[in-house]
């Protein structure tokens, strides 16, 4: 009897020791992090905070479950601040109901971003909340706050290993919201290059454990010594839509104004830096 109390003891922790978690936990750090955190952070710094400002150039198409598309352009400007701070202005030229709209964002590092969204139409400015911020962009795959980043400090993250995708050398790093009531996902997969620390891909898990949106760079090229995302796609897996951002006309540092990133340019657009 205390034989097979043994061998089943053994087998119990034979697959404790081979589950997946206990794998995806034991997962070594690269040397140059010293935690996952850490590695978050990095890429965030990569993917959203490269040059001292920016100016781009959108072309949103949006395919619903039919096949149906719905197309938007903008122009969006980007100025990096301290401490992990940033300011958005971003200005819709087509389609012709959404002329003129303007979204402006002021990003910060710990705590809730100020955001705005101007109609037109009806001539009223709209806060944002922090709720808010995983709503649909312009009607669009992307929330509000897949546009400028998510914060890693909002994440607890593992390391689980480095995969390869499309013959690219990827680290692994699993997130989990410390608030879980401020997003629709229960946890998240990030797969960053090896090379540039580009975060090329995302996806989220509901609370079920089903995959529900995935992000993907599709297309990278260095612009101005900057690794920068062309092309990228937000797959909604709920719905069957999806949106297929590209950008052109990619300009960095460029000494954008700080000042332009008021609610005061939000009815009176800074045309010199909005005009593609």
């Amino acid at each position: 009897m205390n034989h097979r109390c043994n061998f089943i003891t053994l087998i119990v922790a034979l697959l404790f020791i081979l589950s997946p978690a206990v794998l995806q936990a034991s997962a070594e750090l690269p040397a140059e992090f010293e935690t996952a955190l850490e590695l978050a952070l990095e890429s965030y710094e990569a993917s959203y905070f490269p040059g001292e400002d920016v100016r781009w150039q959108v072309e949103m198409e949006i395919v619903d479950s039919r096949g149906r598309t719905r197309g938007r352009e903008l122009t969006i400007l980007r100025k990096n601040l301290a401490e992990y701070r940033q300011k958005y202005y971003a200005y819709f030229h087509q389609p012709s109901q959404l002329s003129r709209m303007v979204f402006l964002v002021w990003t910060q590092a710990e705590a809730d971003d100020d955001r705005w969204l101007y109609m037109p139409a009806t001539d009223m400015v709209q806060r944002i909340s922090g709720r808010q911020k995983r709503s649909s962009f312009a009607g669009s795959d992307f929330t509000y706050e897949d546009m400028t980043g998510r914060h890693p400090a909002q994440d607890q993250f593992s390391y689980l290993g480095v995969e390869e995708l499309d013959g690219r050398q990827l680290y692994l790093l699993r997130g989990e919201p410390l608030d879980s009531s401020l997003v629709e996902f229960a946890h998240y997969k990030m797969y960053i290059d090896t090379e540039t620390l580009l975060a090329l891909r995302g996806e989220f898990y509901d609370p079920q454990g089903e995959l529900h949106r995935t992000l993907t760079v599709e297309q990278v090229e260095e612009i101005d010594g900057y690794p920068t995302p062309i092309v990228q796609r937000a797959k909604n897996h709920s719905t069957g839509s999806e949106t297929v951002n590209t950008m052109s006309e990619i300009e960095y540092d460029l000494g954008i104004p700080e000042n332009i990133f008021q609610e005061r340019y939000l009815r009176r657009p800074p045309t010199p830096w909005i005009t593609p």
